[in-house]
């Protein structure tokens, strides 16, 4: 397996991305994309605010605890 050395790092050296890692993450966000044009017009407006605003303060309330 060849792993190409592009990030350089602040000390002089190089580092390889995970290429494993990478695929999974833009797979995700490819379905992510194409669930979320699918769906949006099933899911009234009131509904995404009220569940976006839950996610928002959950996660707000993890990073102070």
């Amino acid at each position: 397996m060849i792993v190409y050395s592009v990030l350089p790092l602040p000390s002089g050296g190089y580092a390889a991305p995970d290429w494993a890692l990478g695929s999974l993450f833009g797979l995700g966000g490819l379905a992510g994309m194409y669930l979320g044009a699918a769906t949006q017009k099933h899911v009234p407006q009131r509904v995404l605010k009220i569940g976006l605003g839950v996610l928002l303060m959950g996660l707000g309330g993890m990073y102070l605890s």
